[in-house]
């Protein structure tokens, strides 16, 4: 289940998504008559909103209409920030279909135009999303450097979201490498910087989660977890209950209780039918319950 990791905590940190969006689905050409009296501006944010609605629910083809249509305003009005906006559009889109090179291309486009006009928090953002594309595709040599930026950059303006951002990703990349060590640092310097806000930034500790369970420590990772959930449940917050259903059987599995192991995993499958992002999940979890728990039981 590392794919649903890797989305998972980069959704959860500072660009945590839309938890619900409440646009109609409608065909992108239909959508742009409907708002052809707006001014170029609130045109242009307004198809970012669209987009992005599409998108969460895979329709890309709506999705690529829409952001080349953003292209065509942000040229005309020649907004440099507009461009980097629409080029990141571009990268996300990518990404979602699984084309990180392309992605990448897109990222760098978006991060020239934010220097350009010397835009530190969006640089900031965007050296995260090319630090994670490169973690995605096990280039850990490369996704350092942009973490590493980033991590400058957010000192420089003092940014809290940001700085607690990239230690969360430099934890990410070294649990991947299987430094465990060094992952539980970073993660423990976000946990500092998060101070006593922990329901605030409770991804940190479900974090921590993952990287006990990667490490061999199941016990730990299932307390985390626990503790996570009650957390959830108590602020009621349903996206984050989510994830520790995708991820919590992962634990279970290695304790060797399977039955918990689906329990949870089926509970991950009922989440997601209420998630913009279900199309991007389900048909793995399926594939997990098939694959891990299946297996274990030997049919």
């Amino acid at each position: 289940m590392r794919s649903i990791l890797l989305t998972l905590i980069l959704n959860l940190g500072l660009f945590l998504p839309t938890q619900a969006q409440t646009s109609k689905i409608q065909p992108f050409n239909a959508y742009l008559e409907s708002i052809e009296n707006l001014p170029e501006k609130a045109k242009f944010d307004s198809i970012s909103r669209y987009e992005a609605n599409m998108s969460n629910h895979a329709r890309y083809i709506d999705s690529k209409q829409a952001i080349d249509e953003l292209l065509k305003i942000a040229t005309h009005l020649k907004d440099t920030i507009l461009l980097g906006r629409t080029y990141f559009s571009y990268g996300l889109l990518a990404r979602d279909k699984s084309n990180l090179p392309e992605a990448l291309l897109h990222y760098e486009k978006a991060l020239h135009f934010f220097t350009v006009t010397k835009e530190v928090k969006r640089q900031a953002k965007i050296l995260d999303f090319i630090g994670f594309s490169y973690i995605s595709l096990n280039d850990f040599a490369s996704a350092e450097p942009y973490f590493k930026k980033g991590m400058v950059l957010a000192n420089s303006i003092q940014d809290k979201d940001l700085i607690i951002q990239f230690n969360m990703e430099l934890a990410t990349m070294e649990d991947m490498r299987k430094n465990y060590a060094k992952a539980l640092t970073y993660n423990s310097k976000a946990m500092k910087y998060a101070g006593n806000q922990k329901e605030e930034y409770l991804m940190i500790w479900f974090n921590r989660g993952i990287i006990y369970k990667n490490a061999g420590m199941y016990k730990e990772s299932e307390a985390m977890y626990k503790e996570c959930l009650a957390i959830a449940n108590r602020k009621n917050d349903n996206y984050i209950k989510g994830y520790i259903y995708m991820n919590y059987p992962n634990t279970l599995i290695a304790l060797n209780r399977l039955d918990e192991a689906e329990k949870y995993a089926k509970m991950a499958l009922q989440w997601c039918e209420i998630q913009p992002e279900r199309y991007r999940y389900e048909q793995e979890i399926i594939r997990y319950i098939n694959k891990n728990i299946g297996t274990k039981r030997g049919f």
